[in-house]
């Protein structure tokens, strides 16, 4: 028993130690990883041989050739530091790169055994009557202190079209759409996409396969009136929202309109002074609640993706 229970454990070392040596970012989805490797094929171990370091080279019996070679058997070398670890007798859908007429499998790739990659398999099988492409990607917040936040539950649709999803809990999303040119959109009530971003995707095919990452900001909003030295409203000033204290922003800017409203949006929480500063058709640099002295502005506050209202200002003559 104690012979039998070591080479377990020994088994169980050799194959953690690829993964505990080899450093991985999230695979790919299935379309990508597809696309991109030279060969694809399902295939049981049917002999494994075990090499120095923990490498190995796995001969497979293919059972179905879903792209690359027209092999029946392959070999592939895995283990090692950042080579999958095969197992005899399983089944894989196996994803191989090529080098001097040599397979090899990574680690950090989505080989996987036969029960653990039905969408892999889905999808690879549709490649040659596939009508649609598909797109794949993330979305998440990203926000001035480098923190990433994945929205789970929210839609990404395609503007002026029928087509939309909704993100999964690790914020992932997945269109499939006629080839073509298209612009993202996401309705989150607490994020929103920035208005200087371009989600413009092009899908040249119905093999296509993109991939585009959304990255939010958090919407707070700041929102007022302008009201000129007459009283009146006043149309097209000017209004910055400047970060103070510990916040770390750059200057938001926003146009008032013919009524005098102005609004900023997919602002961080943090500490605010809104100033209107002195232009064309502005007589005098103006600080909220009303003053000419920076050191009298008042500073606002605002939560994430929360809404302050009422910042109202009238030009000072």
């Amino acid at each position: 028993m104690k012979i039998i229970a070591g080479l377990v454990a020994g088994l169980l070392l050799a194959q953690a130690r690829p993964t505990d040596a080899c450093s991985c970012a999230e695979p790919p989805p299935a379309c990508e990883a597809f696309q991109t490797a030279p060969v694809v094929f399902i295939g049981k171990v049917t002999e494994l041989k075990e090499g120095a370091g923990s490498s190995q080279e796995a001969t497979f019996a293919v059972s179905e050739k879903l792209k690359g070679g027209p092999n029946d058997t392959e070999i592939v070398e895995g283990g090692a530091m950042c080579g999958t670890v095969f197992q005899q007798g399983k089944t894989y859908i196996v994803y191989a790169s090529s080098s001097g007429g040599r397979l090899s499998s990574s680690l950090c790739g989505r080989t996987a055994t036969i029960d653990r990659a039905r969408e892999d398999v889905t999808y690879a099988r549709s490649v040659g009557t596939r009508t649609l492409a598909v797109l794949e990607g993330t979305a998440a917040v990203h926000d001035a202190q480098g923190t990433v936040t994945k929205r789970a539950g929210i839609e990404v649709r395609v503007r002026d079209t029928k087509y939309k999803a909704r993100t999964d809990k690790t914020g992932r999303y997945k269109l499939e759409l006629p080839p073509g040119k298209y612009t993202l959109e996401v309705v989150d009530p607490k994020a929103r996409v920035p208005a200087d971003a371009n989600e413009v995707v092009a899908l040249a095919d119905a093999s296509a396969c993109g991939h585009r990452d959304i990255a939010l900001v958090w919407n707070g909003r700041v929102r007022g009136r302008v009201r000129g030295v007459d009283g009146k409203p006043a149309a097209g000033v000017q209004v910055t929202l400047v970060a103070t204290g510990a916040t770390r922003a750059g200057n938001v800017f926003a146009t008032s309109d013919k009524a005098g409203t102005y609004e900023f949006s997919g602002v961080q929480a943090g500490e605010y002074t809104v100033v209107i500063y002195s232009t064309k058709g502005v007589p005098t640099t103006t600080y909220y609640p009303g003053t000419d002295d920076n050191t009298q502005a008042k500073t606002i506050k605002l939560s994430q993706s929360g809404l302050v209202q009422r910042i109202d200002f009238k030009l000072l003559p």
